[in-house]
């Protein structure tokens, strides 16, 4: 399940920083120029779905 894509989920703002925390990963990783594309392409997607979470907790 993904909170990001759940009409159902509930995030609040004691979860924001742990999002923003995984989004930064994300862009850490990404950032590698080594990076094979399959694999970028996938974290390109859960980066999509972090940034969903975060603009839904922060509407």
């Amino acid at each position: 399940m993904q909170p990001g894509r759940c009409a159902n989920s509930l995030i609040t703002g004691t979860h924001t920083a742990i999002w923003r925390t995984e989004r930064r990963s994300l862009l850490t990783l990404l950032d590698n120029p080594r990076l094979a594309p399959g694999h970028h392409a996938a974290l390109q997607r859960q980066l999509d779905d972090v940034d969903q979470v975060i603009a839904k907790a922060t509407r």
